[in-house]
């Protein structure tokens, strides 16, 4: 089974994709930092036990989660933050935290970013300028793109 963290940058967004997930079928939770820790913790067992296979979440699961399994990581959001003038700007340290939920432990995993807006490319632009690696960024072609790229990590 697939275990994916989709990070989005509201709440109130958040709560959209994952009623949408369930919709769907999907075997998904949602977790906040404003949940009890009980809560919280109930659902991290559920993931690394594997009774569901997607969280949605806000930053709370950028840092400090470690789940070898999970294999693909989507930003549903590019992550911002404000610079010191308050204007909105890409956020490399979120993204990096963000990212680095799969992969963990030596294992292989996909990390895709989603945007469909001007100011979310110029914010990834921003976060792949400030780690030099726009020439590692592969655009996802389709469905049947993203299951061959699973296959692939699988085989390693």
């Amino acid at each position: 089974m697939t275990q994916t963290v989709i990070f989005i940058n509201t709440k109130a967004f958040a709560e959209i994709v994952h009623h949408m997930m369930r919709k769907n079928g999907y075997k998904s939770m949602i977790i906040f930092g404003d949940m009890s820790a009980e809560e919280r913790d109930d659902t991290i067992r559920k993931f690394k036990n594997g009774d569901i296979s997607v969280i949605i979440t806000t930053n709370m699961l950028a840092r400090g989660i470690d789940v070898p399994e999970i294999e693909i990581v989507i930003n549903f959001d590019v992550p911002q933050t404000r610079d010191s003038a308050g204007n909105k700007v890409g956020d490399p340290e979120t993204y990096l935290h963000r990212m680095g939920r799969t992969g963990r432990f030596g294992s292989k995993g996909i990390a895709i970013t989603l945007h469909d807006r001007p100011e979310d490319q110029k914010y990834l632009d921003e976060i792949t300028t400030h780690f030099a690696m726009g020439d590692l960024i592969k655009p996802l072609r389709d469905y049947e793109h993203l299951k061959a790229l699973l296959e692939e990590i699988r085989q390693i």
